[in-house]
């Protein structure tokens, strides 16, 4: 409730009075209101401190304002004579009284502002407006319009080129005289019309004459320099008011603009402030009355409150904006009133509904570029600070087959609101607002469309119309018991899932209209009643002890009655014969008369389903909706920061502790040792270099030797000491401690020792570097993808410890290196060994936290583990430092719906979608990197499929499966992924069998044609394998490396030379130890020696430690004759572990063959 009240002089007392009595004539005589309670209220008071940047309508002007609040006038503030001044003082106070105590009240403070009106009225005692014969008395008070841009063009031209124009031309113009003849016309026509009624008008004159000489006492007052200048020419005020009622022009106040005052300051505590409120004109000014940006008009107002509002908790604001509805059907149209209501669940019922009725048929293609206040009129002064954003991605499509962009920009006709609605939430409000989303994630929008009644038609079609006519269109209100028109009860389920998620405060949805549905509004929406039309209400009555059933119509009571009239006189019929058949059956009674299984009453008979709800469509097809945005201060659950992820994160990933550097073992103390001087030789030598440059360049006569120049340049310190450090180690773990009982001789044999065990050590590294090398053996960066790939192509043969050897070789020389331990831990996933690849991924981790594959895979299998708080931390902190990874957001989707999580499942899916097509980021090399057994080149670019793509490849293969059944529209490809899975986990037929599908739906394509065969080949059925890889072969569209198809096909062929082409095909694309090596025994079978030593050398020099490949050249240099060669490959074959029997055979029977009497010895390492 409002009571406001101001400071102004008798006119506006007097004003007030009147609004009064007219409000009063206006209410029936038998009603009476109730005195309102005004000791809850709070004052809240309203100063205009000052003026600023006005233009003056009229050549001499008052300036006053009147402020309104919820539609109630709180006054107006004195007239005060508006100046040149910029500033123009007037510290005037309205008072307003607000009850603050309840929330709906409070929601009305916020929602509804106070609107500032400022109006200006002549000074008619100024000289300005003394009469002038020559114009007429419009041209007096009013600044000519069509003059005064003409004026200013004029005076501007002649300030920049110093020429005079004569305006007299612009004055006589053509164009003028018409206007004036015009206007002299339309004022003889009103002064015809006056003599008429001249007794009238003279009345009505003086009566405004006296009003106003009694009004302008309190303005005399304010503004004592206008009345003295009056009185010193002369002029009276009889001859002022004899001026006003001889002029045509009629001196009443003109408003001038509007200021628009947000009281929301006051929810957040504050207890005064103060705001500079800029005047919005009703027409921008196009002449001289122009200002600059830099100075717009406008007023400072000053606010305070007596009571600063105080509450337990910080309230936070919900804010509801109802934008439009499109695509409406033709009859929707302007005929009819829109009004919506937003049921939002909160402890007070008095704040559950939120009703807006300012809908407007509109067929303008403009639209409002700010949005509007509710409950105001839609002219120029309802502006809020709210910018209104038409930007169809910020929205959330939740209509089918539906374009934002193009339903935009079609001039269609459309029912607009633009209002922004707010609410106020406390501590208990936000908690029922949330554990209503948290549990239906939807909220219901009732829409009520119906005809408008007699109070929105205008007066002038009223009294055309007829009683029969008036009868028709009758209240709509369903709180009554009149009856209703035409209407339309429509319903938009809002989803609301997305607010759940952390941090997001707003969200704007595009929702389809349904026609309303009771049973789907209480199932989605958690709605109970209808606003509109809620259900009949039982009242029992105590006198008669029945249940009266209120809003029930006439035609059914009747109907009840009539039947009730009905069955009764067929009961008493009934019950006359009862009484005559019992006496005749009370003599004889039976046993089975005994059983009441008759006398049970009938079973129900079920309920017809209601029908559902259906769904509005314009005339071309095109699905009805609605736009909302709605937008929380607060988040219903709060964004945890980065650093709290990153410390949570470092719980999970268990990171070593570092190793203390105290040797422990006397193995690592030696070889410590050992690396130590091996750095030292390397450094002696490199200062030896630079010492033999230098002195080449000096011809001094007395130049010093090498141990000369470190001692300058502080080397040979420092040596002294690294060496003294490496004898406390040999002495600590080589010889025994002294003791203190020993003698000198003893010293120095112990300092001897030392020293002789350090020579020692020297010679050995010595010895090594001469031998090996100086530097160390190291892979190189550039082979560690090749040895990856033979580590791939060992696994896809089946020989497990042979790639097993391949990574291991890898970790070793890059240990450091995160991606490293990832490929392992996959490897060791594809094994079925989950334990030591969860242990990968944590060294992984420790050696990069962020390491965005290893937290996606770690997040994973702590899923699997249903340590969802952990894997969701994995996923989150994986987002949060790749945000433009698609994979990833439909990695945490999955996630989520495997949780139940809706709201991360919309935000999840709408990062996915946003960031698919993104240029900026840019594929790993894990992702870039293809499996031997099957290929991505077919897989369409949709979020799933990409996603299916990364998970297949780290083989998380349930993921997989899940992701595919949110893609089902390319039937092929997804049996073709089917297989693939079914191929990794060994189950062949099931593959073959989707397999199949994929050709049904797919074609026989290379990849569907490769894995075939493969899976063929995994049988144990060669030739039906061979067929597939020979079709894949001979086709046109495959692909030039197909590296594990050319090893399969040249296994299985009879022609020996058709395989070695294959296989020399494969070397040429991916050389690898195996495909040199399987070339040399294709070599070795067409007894082609030379061809297969350089096949077998060549898989020798990729990887030395295969004994297989030594096996096979100690075989090629018996039948060569080269002995001392073979006897040394086949000691390298028993070292590296030959495990061929057949080959070590062949071996010895070749040794068997060339074994003579005097060779005897020599090949007893064969044997």
């Amino acid at each position: 409730m409002v009571k406001g009240s101001t400071k102004i002089s008798k006119k506006g007392e007097h004003s007030s009075k009147k609004s009064e009595e007219k409000q009063e004539q206006k209410l029936p005589s038998t009603t009476q209101l109730p005195e309102i309670d005004t000791t809850n209220f709070n004052e809240i008071t309203v100063t205009i401190e000052s003026y600023q940047n006005m233009v003056p309508a009229y050549r001499s002007s008052y300036i006053f304002s009147k402020i309104q609040f919820g539609g109630i006038d709180l006054g107006e503030s004195p007239k005060i004579l508006l100046t040149d001044d910029p500033i123009l003082l007037a510290d005037h106070e309205f008072k307003l009284k607000y009850n603050t105590e309840s929330l709906s009240e409070l929601d009305k403070l916020i929602t509804n502002p106070l609107i500032v009106k400022i109006f200006q009225f002549p000074n008619l005692d100024s000289e300005i407006f003394v009469e002038d014969t020559s114009k007429s008395e419009e041209d007096k008070l009013i600044l000519d319009q069509s003059l005064s841009s003409v004026e200013s063009a004029i005076s501007l031209y002649e300030a920049l080129t110093g020429d005079t124009v004569e305006k007299v031309d612009f004055l006589a113009s053509p164009s003028r005289e018409k206007k004036l003849k015009a206007k002299g016309k339309k004022n003889g026509k009103k002064e015809k019309k006056g003599n008429k009624n001249s007794s009238t008008t003279k009345s009505s004159g003086n009566k405004h004459a006296k009003k106003s000489n009694n009004d302008s006492k309190t303005s005399q007052k304010s503004s004592k320099k206008g009345s003295k200048t009056s009185h010193k020419k002369g002029v009276s005020k009889e001859s002022i008011g004899k001026t006003t009622s001889k002029a045509v022009f009629d001196a009443t106040e003109k408003e001038t603009g509007v200021c628009i005052l947000d009281l929301m300051p006051f929810i957040f505590e504050k207890s005064s402030f103060t705001e500079f409120l800029q005047l919005i004109v009703p027409e921008p000014f196009c002449d001289d009355r122009m200002i600059r940006y830099s100075y717009p008009p406008g007023i400072v107002v000053t606010v305070s409150i007596e009571k600063p509002l105080t509450f337990t908790c910080k309230p936070k604001l919900l804010n509801i904006t109802f934008d439009s509805i499109y695509n409406i059907p033709s009859i929707m149209n302007e005929e009819m009133e829109y009004h919506l209501c937003l049921t939002l669940p909160s402890v007070d019922q008095t704040h559950q509904y939120i009703l807006i009725k300012d809908g407007n048929y509109s067929t303008f293609p403009e639209r409002i570029n700010h949005k509007q206040w509710p409950n105001i009129s839609k002219d120029y002064a309802n502006v809020t600070l709210y910018r209104a954003d038409y930007d169809p991605n910020t929205i959330k499509n939740y209509v089918d087959k539906v374009e934002l962009q193009n339903t935009f920009e079609r001039n269609q006709p459309r029912i607009e609101f633009n209002l922004i609605k707010r609410n106020v939430l406390l501590k208990d409000g936000f908690l029922a607002f949330f554990d209503h989303i948290r549990k239906f994630r939807r909220v219901v929008l009732e829409i009520h469309a119906f005809k408008k009644t007699d109070e929105t038609v205008p007066e002038s079609s009223k009294k055309s119309k007829s009683k029969s006519k008036v009868k028709e269109v009758t209240s709509v209100e369903t709180t009554g018991n009149e009856k209703l028109s035409p209407y339309l009860h429509l319903m938009a389920v809002l989803e609301l899932s997305s607010l759940l998620y952390p941090g997001v405060t707003k969200t704007k949805i595009a929702i389809p209209i349904t026609t309303f549905h009771e049973q789907e509004a209480h199932l989605y929406g958690g709605l109970e009643n209808s606003y509109f039309f809620p259900p009949a209400v039982k009242v029992f009555d105590k006198s008669t002890s029945k249940v009266i059933v209120g809003k029930k119509d006439k035609k059914e009571r009747s109907k009840s009655k009539e039947s009730k009239k009905s069955k009764g006189s067929k009961d008493t019929k009934k019950s006359k014969k009862a009484k005559e058949s019992k006496k005749k059956k009370t003599e004889k009674i039976d046993d089975e008369d005994l059983n009441l299984k008759s006398k049970l009453p009938p079973t129900p008979t079920p309920e017809p389903p209601p029908e559902p709800s259906i769904k509005l469509y314009d005339e071309h097809g095109n699905p009805t909706f609605i736009v909302l945005e709605i937008e929380l201060t607060e988040s219903l659950i709060e964004r945890r920061k980065i650093d709290d992820l990153h410390n949570s994160l470092r719980e999970v990933v268990q990171i070593k502790p570092p190793i203390p550097k105290v040797v422990f073992d006397n193995q690592a103390a030696i070889k410590l040792c050992r690396n130590i001087l091996q750095e030292i030789i390397k450094e002696l030598n490199r200062y030896y270099t630079v010492y033999t440059e230098q002195k080449s360049l000096c011809f001094c006569e007395k130049q010093a030797d090498f141990i000369t120049y470190m001692k300058r340049c502080g080397i040979y310190q420092n040596y002294l000491l690294t060496l003294m450090q490496i004898s406390s180690f040999i002495a600590s773990f080589k010889l025994n401690l002294l003791e203190e009982s020993m003698n000198q001789q003893q010293h120095q044999n112990f300092v001897e020792d030392i020293f002789r065990r350090l020579i020692t050590e020297t010679n050995e590294t010595l010895h090594k570097m001469t031998v090996i090398g100086r530097n160390t053996v190291k892979l190189p960066k550039t082979s560690f993808n090749s040895v990856l790939f033979f580590a791939q192509e060992a696994t896809e043969i089946g020989n497990l410890d042979l790639a097993d050897k391949y990574y291991l070789e890898i970790l070793h020389h890059g240990s450091k290196n995160a991606d490293h331990w990832f490929n392992y831990a996959v490897f060791n996933l594809q094994r079925g060994q989950f334990e030591k690849a969860f242990m990968c991924l944590q060294e992984a981790l420790s050696r990069k936290i962020y390491h965005k594959n290893s937290l996606l895979l770690n997040g994973i299998l702590l899923a699997e583990k249903r340590r969802l708080v952990e894997a969701e931390l994995c996923l989150l902190t994986t987002m949060v430092h790749q945000p433009r990874w698609v994979e990833g957001w439909v990695v945490l989707y999955l996630f989520y719906k495997d949780v139940e999580n809706e709201g991360g499942m919309d935000l999840s899916l709408e990062m996915a979608l946003k960031f698919l097509d993104d240029p900026r980021y840019k594929d790993d090399a894990f992702s870039k990197r293809e499996d031997l057994i099957w290929t991505s080149s077919i897989c369409p670019k949709t979020i799933y499929f990409k996603a299916s793509i990364l998970l297949l490849k780290m083989r998380a293969y349930s993921w997989v499966e899940n992701a595919l059944a949110c893609e089902l529209k390319h039937t092929g490809i997804v049996h073709y992924m089917l297989a693939v899975i079914c191929y990794y986990r060994k189950r062949y037929e099931h593959s073959l069998e989707h397999l199949e599908k994929a050709r049904f739906f797919h074609g026989s394509d290379y990849p569907v044609v490769s894995l075939t065969g493969h899976c063929y080949l995994a049988l144990g059925k060669p030739e039906q394998a061979l067929y597939e890889y020979l079709q894949v072969l001979q086709s046109f569209e495959r692909p030039d490396d197909m590296h594990l198809l050319y090893i399969n096909c040249a296994e299985i062929m009879d022609n020996i030379q058709e395989a070695r082409k294959i296989l020399l095909i494969a070397c040429k694309n991916h050389p690898t130890p195996y495909t040199w090596m399987a070339c040399g025994i294709a070599y070795l079978a067409q007894n082609d020696l030379l061809s297969a030593e350089e096949c077998f050398s060549e898989s020798v020099l990729l990887n030395n430690s295969v004994g297989v490949c030594w096996g096979y050249l100690a075989l090629i240099n018996l039948k060569m004759r080269h002995i001392s060669e073979a006897e040394l490959c086949y000691g390298l074959a028993l070292k590296h572990n030959i495990n061929d029997t057949e080959l070590v055979e062949k071996i010895k029977h070749e040794a068997e063959k060339l074994k003579s009497p005097k060779n005897s010895v020599f090949f007893n390492t064969f044997m």
